[in-house]
Protein backbone atom coordinates (compact mmCIF):
# COMPACT_ATOMS: atom_id res chain seq x y z
CA UNK A 1 0.00 0.00 0.00
CA UNK A 2 1.48 3.31 -1.03
CA UNK A 3 1.30 6.54 0.92
CA UNK A 4 -1.89 8.53 0.32
CA UNK A 5 -1.46 12.24 -0.35
CA UNK A 6 -4.09 14.90 0.36
CA UNK A 7 -4.82 17.09 -2.66
CA UNK A 8 -6.71 20.37 -2.60
CA UNK A 9 -8.30 21.23 -5.96
CA UNK A 10 -8.75 24.96 -6.52
CA UNK A 11 -10.87 25.27 -9.64
CA UNK A 12 -13.91 27.45 -10.27
CA UNK A 13 -15.48 25.17 -12.90
CA UNK A 14 -17.37 22.45 -11.07
CA UNK A 15 -17.36 19.90 -13.89
CA UNK A 16 -13.60 20.15 -14.29
CA UNK A 17 -12.97 20.04 -10.55
CA UNK A 18 -15.09 16.91 -10.08
CA UNK A 19 -13.53 15.30 -13.15
CA UNK A 20 -10.07 15.83 -11.63
CA UNK A 21 -11.30 14.56 -8.27
CA UNK A 22 -12.44 11.32 -9.88
CA UNK A 23 -9.12 10.87 -11.66
CA UNK A 24 -6.87 11.37 -8.65
CA UNK A 25 -8.99 9.26 -6.30
CA UNK A 26 -8.47 6.26 -8.60
CA UNK A 27 -4.81 6.46 -7.69
CA UNK A 28 -2.73 7.29 -4.57
CA UNK A 29 -4.47 10.56 -3.76
CA UNK A 30 -7.28 11.83 -1.57
CA UNK A 31 -9.25 14.93 -2.57
CA UNK A 32 -9.27 16.88 0.66
CA UNK A 33 -11.51 19.59 -0.75
CA UNK A 34 -12.61 21.60 -3.79
CA UNK A 35 -12.37 25.40 -3.66
CA UNK A 36 -13.79 27.79 -6.24
CA UNK A 37 -12.28 31.00 -4.87
CA UNK A 38 -9.35 32.40 -2.92
CA UNK A 39 -11.43 32.61 0.27
CA UNK A 40 -12.71 29.04 -0.11
CA UNK A 41 -9.16 27.77 -0.48
CA UNK A 42 -7.87 29.68 2.55
CA UNK A 43 -10.74 28.34 4.65
CA UNK A 44 -9.84 24.76 3.69
CA UNK A 45 -6.14 25.33 4.29
CA UNK A 46 -6.87 26.63 7.79
CA UNK A 47 -8.93 23.60 8.78
CA UNK A 48 -7.70 20.66 6.71
CA UNK A 49 -4.43 18.82 6.17
CA UNK A 50 -3.23 19.41 2.60
CA UNK A 51 -0.08 17.92 1.05
CA UNK A 52 -0.29 19.38 -2.46
CA UNK A 53 -2.54 21.78 -4.37
CA UNK A 54 -3.86 21.84 -7.95
CA UNK A 55 -4.37 25.54 -8.61
CA UNK A 56 -6.29 27.18 -11.43
CA UNK A 57 -5.28 30.73 -12.33
CA UNK A 58 -8.81 32.08 -12.84
CA UNK A 59 -11.01 31.87 -9.74
CA UNK A 60 -14.33 33.30 -8.63
CA UNK A 61 -13.99 36.70 -6.99
CA UNK A 62 -11.39 39.43 -7.28
CA UNK A 63 -8.33 37.42 -6.27
CA UNK A 64 -6.66 35.02 -8.69
CA UNK A 65 -4.76 31.79 -8.38
CA UNK A 66 -1.55 33.80 -8.47
CA UNK A 67 -2.71 35.74 -5.41
CA UNK A 68 -3.43 32.45 -3.68
CA UNK A 69 -0.03 31.07 -4.67
CA UNK A 70 1.68 34.05 -3.03
CA UNK A 71 -0.31 33.48 0.18
CA UNK A 72 0.49 29.76 0.11
CA UNK A 73 4.20 30.54 -0.17
CA UNK A 74 4.00 33.07 2.64
CA UNK A 75 1.99 31.15 5.23
CA UNK A 76 1.63 27.49 4.29
CA UNK A 77 4.66 26.39 2.24
CA UNK A 78 2.60 23.72 0.48
CA UNK A 79 3.69 22.64 -3.02
CA UNK A 80 1.29 23.42 -5.87
CA UNK A 81 0.83 22.77 -9.56
CA UNK A 82 -0.89 25.32 -11.77
CA UNK A 83 -3.83 24.40 -13.98
CA UNK A 84 -3.81 26.76 -16.92
CA UNK A 85 -5.00 27.21 -20.50
CA UNK A 86 -2.46 30.00 -21.00
CA UNK A 87 0.83 29.30 -22.73
CA UNK A 88 2.12 32.75 -23.65
CA UNK A 89 5.55 33.75 -22.34
CA UNK A 90 4.34 36.70 -20.27
CA UNK A 91 1.87 34.58 -18.30
CA UNK A 92 4.33 31.74 -17.79
CA UNK A 93 7.00 34.18 -16.59
CA UNK A 94 4.54 35.66 -14.07
CA UNK A 95 3.67 32.18 -12.83
CA UNK A 96 7.32 31.23 -12.46
CA UNK A 97 7.78 34.02 -9.91
CA UNK A 98 5.55 32.10 -7.46
CA UNK A 99 7.73 28.96 -7.65
CA UNK A 100 5.20 26.30 -8.63
CA UNK A 101 6.22 22.67 -8.84
CA UNK A 102 4.92 22.60 -12.40
CA UNK A 103 2.12 23.35 -14.83
CA UNK A 104 -0.75 21.29 -16.20
CA UNK A 105 -2.37 22.44 -19.42
CA UNK A 106 -6.10 22.58 -19.96
CA UNK A 107 -7.97 20.63 -21.13
CA UNK A 108 -6.63 18.36 -18.43
CA UNK A 109 -5.13 15.00 -19.35
CA UNK A 110 -5.63 12.19 -16.77
CA UNK A 111 -2.16 10.73 -17.32
CA UNK A 112 -0.50 14.14 -16.97
CA UNK A 113 -2.33 14.87 -13.71
CA UNK A 114 -1.52 11.56 -12.04
CA UNK A 115 2.07 11.49 -13.30
CA UNK A 116 2.82 15.08 -12.26
CA UNK A 117 1.29 14.65 -8.80
CA UNK A 118 3.15 11.38 -8.28
CA UNK A 119 6.51 12.84 -9.30
CA UNK A 120 6.15 15.88 -7.05
CA UNK A 121 4.90 13.91 -4.04
CA UNK A 122 7.54 11.21 -4.31
CA UNK A 123 10.25 13.86 -4.62
CA UNK A 124 9.04 16.02 -1.76
CA UNK A 125 7.67 13.50 0.71
CA UNK A 126 10.10 10.60 0.65
CA UNK A 127 12.13 12.91 2.87
CA UNK A 128 10.18 15.06 5.31
CA UNK A 129 11.68 17.73 7.54
CA UNK A 130 9.84 18.54 10.75
CA UNK A 131 10.67 21.26 13.24
CA UNK A 132 10.27 20.51 16.94
CA UNK A 133 11.27 23.35 19.19
CA UNK A 134 14.68 24.61 18.08
CA UNK A 135 15.61 21.35 16.33
CA UNK A 136 14.77 19.97 12.91
CA UNK A 137 14.59 16.29 12.02
CA UNK A 138 14.79 14.70 8.59
CA UNK A 139 12.61 11.63 8.22
CA UNK A 140 13.42 9.43 5.23
CA UNK A 141 10.61 7.06 4.28
CA UNK A 142 13.00 4.83 2.35
CA UNK A 143 14.95 4.13 5.55
CA UNK A 144 12.25 4.44 8.21
CA UNK A 145 11.02 1.18 9.79
CA UNK A 146 8.83 2.28 12.68
CA UNK A 147 8.37 4.77 15.51
CA UNK A 148 7.87 3.72 19.13
CA UNK A 149 6.45 5.98 21.82
CA UNK A 150 8.18 5.93 25.20
CA UNK A 151 6.42 8.36 27.57
CA UNK A 152 7.25 11.87 26.27
CA UNK A 153 9.83 10.63 23.75
CA UNK A 154 9.71 8.90 20.39
CA UNK A 155 12.26 6.34 19.30
CA UNK A 156 12.56 6.54 15.50
CA UNK A 157 14.01 3.34 14.04
CA UNK A 158 15.68 3.32 10.63
CA UNK A 159 17.41 0.49 8.83
CA UNK A 160 20.80 1.67 10.06
CA UNK A 161 20.21 4.03 13.01
CA UNK A 162 17.86 5.22 15.72
CA UNK A 163 16.83 8.78 16.62
CA UNK A 164 15.16 9.97 19.81
CA UNK A 165 12.69 12.86 19.55
CA UNK A 166 10.79 14.65 22.31
CA UNK A 167 7.35 14.57 20.69
CA UNK A 168 4.07 12.64 20.89
CA UNK A 169 3.19 9.84 18.52
CA UNK A 170 -0.15 11.42 17.65
CA UNK A 171 1.53 14.74 16.85
CA UNK A 172 4.04 13.21 14.47
CA UNK A 173 1.32 11.21 12.73
CA UNK A 174 -0.61 14.42 12.16
CA UNK A 175 2.51 16.16 10.85
CA UNK A 176 3.50 13.52 8.29
CA UNK A 177 1.60 12.83 5.04
CA UNK A 178 -1.36 10.50 5.50
CA UNK A 179 -0.38 6.80 5.59
CA UNK A 180 3.32 7.71 5.76
CA UNK A 181 3.05 5.70 8.99
CA UNK A 182 0.23 3.44 10.18
CA UNK A 183 -0.48 2.96 13.86
CA UNK A 184 -0.69 -0.70 14.94
CA UNK A 185 -1.12 -0.28 18.71
CA UNK A 186 -1.08 2.44 21.34
CA UNK A 187 2.69 2.99 21.21
CA UNK A 188 3.91 1.93 17.76
CA UNK A 189 3.41 3.17 14.20
CA UNK A 190 5.04 1.34 11.31
CA UNK A 191 6.07 2.20 7.75
CA UNK A 192 3.64 0.11 5.66
CA UNK A 193 6.21 -0.17 2.88
CA UNK A 194 8.43 -2.22 5.20
CA UNK A 195 5.89 -4.96 5.97
CA UNK A 196 6.94 -8.40 4.70
CA UNK A 197 4.23 -10.51 6.28
CA UNK A 198 1.30 -10.88 8.63
CA UNK A 199 0.41 -13.89 10.78
CA UNK A 200 -2.77 -13.48 12.77
CA UNK A 201 -2.33 -10.46 15.01
CA UNK A 202 1.41 -10.35 14.40
CA UNK A 203 3.06 -8.20 11.80
CA UNK A 204 6.65 -8.65 10.57
CA UNK A 205 8.88 -5.94 9.11
CA UNK A 206 11.80 -6.39 6.74
CA UNK A 207 14.30 -6.26 9.63
CA UNK A 208 12.61 -9.43 10.99
CA UNK A 209 11.08 -7.63 14.00
CA UNK A 210 7.56 -8.71 14.90
CA UNK A 211 4.85 -6.56 16.45
CA UNK A 212 1.44 -7.27 17.89
CA UNK A 213 -1.44 -5.48 16.21
CA UNK A 214 -4.13 -4.46 18.68
CA UNK A 215 -7.78 -5.09 17.83
CA UNK A 216 -8.42 -1.34 17.87
CA UNK A 217 -6.13 -0.78 14.86
CA UNK A 218 -6.59 -4.08 13.03
CA UNK A 219 -9.49 -2.81 10.92
CA UNK A 220 -7.50 0.28 9.95
CA UNK A 221 -4.68 -1.89 8.67
CA UNK A 222 -7.16 -4.10 6.83
CA UNK A 223 -8.55 -1.04 5.13
CA UNK A 224 -5.15 0.37 4.12
CA UNK A 225 -3.15 -2.77 3.39
CA UNK A 226 -5.70 -5.51 2.59
CA UNK A 227 -3.33 -7.88 4.36
CA UNK A 228 -4.81 -8.73 7.75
Amino acid sequence: MSVKYNVLIVEDEGLIANYIKGIIEEHEFICTGIAVSYDDAISILKSTKVDIILLDINLLGEKTGVDLAEEINKKYQIPFLYLTSYSDNDTINDLKKTNPEGYLSKPVNPVDIVTSLSIVCKKLFQKVTIAIGKKTYNINLNELLYISSDHIYLEVYYTSKKDVIRYSLQSILETLPENFLIRINRSIAINPQKIIGVNGNKLCLENSEEFKVSDKYKNVIQQHLSLI
